[in-house]
Formats: C-alpha cells, sequence, structure tokens
C-alpha cells in the first residue's frame, strides 16, 4: 500500500503493527491520512482508534478490513465507526479504490473525536 500512495506523491511513514503505529504518533509524525488495518499483531486498529480519540487527534483514518475467522468485514468496521472512523476499505481493493480513499479522506474536514 505504501508503493501504491507513494507513487501519488505522497510521504509515507509505515508500521507493521498497533504499536509501531502508536510509538510513531507519540514521537510526533503527523500523518495527513493514516491507513489502519482493523486485524493488526500486537496493538489491533481499534486499539490505536482508541489511542487517536484518547488524545483527541486531528485525524483521518481509513480503516481497512476483510474480517476474520470469527467475525465477517462488516463488524469490524461497525466497530470501527463506533470509535469514530469514517472512511472504509473492504479487502481485497484495487490500487484505484485505495488511491481515490486516500484522496476523499485528504479533501475532507478532518476528524476531530469528542473525547468521553
Amino acid at each position: 500500500m505504501g508503493n501504491v500512495v507513494s507513487t501519488d506523491g505522497h510521504d509515507v511513514a509505515t508500521a507493521s503493527n498497533g504499536n509501531q503505529a502508536i510509538e510513531l504518533l507519540e514521537n510526533g509524525i503527523t500523518p495527513d491520512v493514516i491507513i489502519l488495518d482493523i486485524l493488526m499483531p500486537q496493538s489491533d486498529g481499534l486499539e490505536v482508534l482508541s489511542y487517536l480519540r484518547k488524545r483527541n487527534a486531528d485525524s483521518r483514518v481509513i480503516v481497512i478490513s476483510g474480517g476474520s475467522r470469527l467475525l465477517p468485514g462488516t463488524m469490524t468496521i461497525n466497530m470501527a465507526q463506533a470509535f469514530g472512523a469514517r472512511f472504509f476499505l473492504y479487502k481485497p481493493f484495487s490500487n484505484a479504490e485505495l488511491r481515490g480513499k486516500v484522496r476523499e479522506a485528504i479533501e475532507a474536514e478532518a476528524w476531530v473525536p469528542k473525547p468521553e
């Protein structure tokens, strides 16, 4: 995914798991868009969304999901919506769909979650 997005002229930082994503954010990275898989090792995508919500992060997050053995993709997306996510892609998706969703997220107003 990083290669697809970077060929469109975007700077890309990647994390292979939720803990690395949170570490990047804690170290001051301020991405225009975060592409977040729900099912990741260590901290999952919902934990990263929770982290963003608790910090009132000004974030545009694209959540991707193919579901799991126990949960269909629609259910994991519904859980992400409960955490305030607005942009979604279901696996499998094409490079064109990814590019379009990144463009949509960048052009949208930033999401500023309300603290609980």
